[in-house]
């Protein structure tokens, strides 16, 4: 089977006539959007091995004589809007297995020996209107079975069964300068079958899958990736226990989608189908787990498009073709204060709704909220639930806390009776010690908030766990004199009356 997509189109092919339940020789398209079977329905003759888009063309590679009612040796161009068979029609003598298409050209491989009349062995360059073979001619002592082109054009990455290129020893892997035709240094050489290749969106390293035991004679289990600038071997070596057909690169890099006989990858389970993470050939907990092996790979976004001889995948019924949508990764950080994220990370499948709880620490507030970079609106600062709708893409929340602060004022009742010491801001949960400091002639009554008496001590102290505005109260200090004559009769004070005995009250 071969997949391709454009816009929002999946193309396929296989060995199949029928597709959705519906008669559909060897190719048919479906739309991603509602997963329907549309009416493109050009009816090849027999199968197809190979797709590549472009524009409104379709270019298609395989084991068959005819498309629609108009004769097309194994190779073939088609209107995507009306199915036809375009004028494209350079006619090989054996099966095409891959094509790509650069800057006016497409490029095939296969097991033939002629193309439009013409000599080419394996491997041909053609005017993508017309068909007909430009003087690129190089010759493999075997089929090739995967191409690979680079950014900019200039180096075409061949794969195969082939141990020589016009004469000269290449190990089943080879490169040529597409503007001469020429073969270039790159020989990493591998001691298996090469079965495809994928190329990374710069044009650095080249992933290398098939049936091979060793790469530039270093071990490597049917996977390996090699520099394309040195046909070095980097240390990326998942290792598969069976051959691998089909490797696709996921759309950011990060992932190698890989298809084949294997039952595990990396010495994990993973029958048939694994993602493996670029970055180090660990398995990714992608596992889908279909019953046979799966030979064609498509993938956009985060959406996983398989095909292969599988009837169930994880039990469930599949024949043959079966989409996946891989989870993304909404992932939390906090970058200053206290506090936490619940969870810290989670899988949440496309179009789904993520959900994080975010909640300080006592005496903590939430200041600042970004994801992927964008500003969110922070709900209560206290703690909230952060939702982000529609997931159709990582994400990384970045969360920010910050202490609570606290202002403490205070004021005297009356005026110019005393001060107080320790008014100003704290920290949550800091210990607050206020000190109320009467003037001469006053003494300290109590404190007050919002006219209520809440404390008598002096010190004053507790914990801050909001702004408060308080009252220190003061009053006149008063002394007491006692006055009495002895005897009565013996003579008189000032301010008591004779022959009594009169307490009053002297403000200092």
């Amino acid at each position: 089977m071969s997949l391709e997509v454009s816009g929002i189109l999946l193309y396929v092919g296989g060995e199949f006539t029928l597709l959705g339940e519906q008669s559909r020789n060897h190719l048919g398209a479906v739309n991603t959007v509602t997963g329907a079977l549309t009416s493109f329905n050009p009816d090849v003759s027999g199968p197809v091995r190979c797709l590549r888009a472009a524009g409104e063309l379709l270019y298609l590679g395989g084991s068959f004589a005819a498309v629609g009612s108009q004769g097309r040796r194994n190779v073939a161009s088609v209107d995507v809007s009306s199915g036809q068979p375009t004028s494209f029609h350079p006619a090989t003598n054996g099966e095409v297995f891959c094509l790509t298409l650069a800057g006016g050209t497409a490029f095939v491989g296969g097991a033939f020996s002629s193309l439009g009349g013409l000599e080419r062995k394996n491997l041909a360059e053609l005017d993508d209107r017309t068909g007909a073979a430009t003087s690129f001619s190089p010759t493999t002592n075997g089929p090739v079975r995967s191409l690979a082109l680079s950014p900019d054009g200039g180096v075409l990455y061949a794969g195969g069964d082939f141990t020589a290129v016009s004469g000269q020893a290449r190990g089943r892997l080879a490169a040529f300068e597409t503007s001469s035709g020429q073969l270039a240094l790159f020989d990493p050489g591998a001691d298996g079958s090469v079965r495809s290749l994928a190329l990374t969106s710069d044009g650095s390293l080249l992933c290398v899958g098939g049936d091979f035991t060793s790469v530039r004679t270093l071990p490597r289990n049917r996977i390996a990736a090699v520099r394309t600038s040195t046909g070095f071997l980097t240390d990326f070596n998942p290792g598969a226990d069976a051959g691998v057909s089909v490797l696709r690169l996921s759309e950011d890099g990060d992932l190698l989608y890989a298809g084949g006989a294997f039952q595990t990858v990396g010495g994990q389970p993973r029958p048939y189908l694994a993602s493996i993470r670029a970055s180090d050939g660990v398995p990714t907990s992608f596992n889908p787990a279909p019953d046979s092996f799966v030979d064609s790979i498509a993938v956009f976004g985060s959406v996983v498009c398989v095909g292969g001889d599988f009837r169930r995948v994880g039990g469930v019924p599949r024949k043959g073709f079966a989409v996946f949508c891989e989870p993304f990764t909404v992932s939390s950080v906090v970058l200053s204060g206290n506090g936490q994220v619940s969870p810290p990370q989670q899988q949440v499948d496309r179009g789904e709704d993520a959900e994080l709880v975010i909640t300080p620490d006592p005496y903590w507030h939430i200041e600042r909220l970004l994801d992927n970079g964008e500003e969110k609106e922070i709900t209560d600062s206290k703690g909230m639930t952060l939702r982000i709708q529609g997931v159709a893409a990582d994400h990384l929340v970045e969360v920010f806390f910050a202490v609570d602060t606290y202002r403490i004022s205070c004021s005297v009742e009356p005026e110019g009776s005393g001060s107080v010491v320790g008014a100003g801001v704290y920290e949550g949960g800091s210990q607050v010690t206020l000190i109320a400091d009467p003037e001469p002639g006053y003494l300290f009554l109590h404190w007050s908030e919002g006219g209520n008496q809440v404390s008598a001590e002096n010190p004053y102290t507790f914990v801050a766990t909001s702004s408060r505005d308080l009252t220190a109260h003061f009053a006149p200090n008063r002394f007491f004199v006692e006055v009495s004559l002895n005897p009565p009769e013996a003579g008189w004070v000032e301010g008591a009356v004779a022959g009594t005995s009169r307490t009053r009250g002297y403000k200092a």
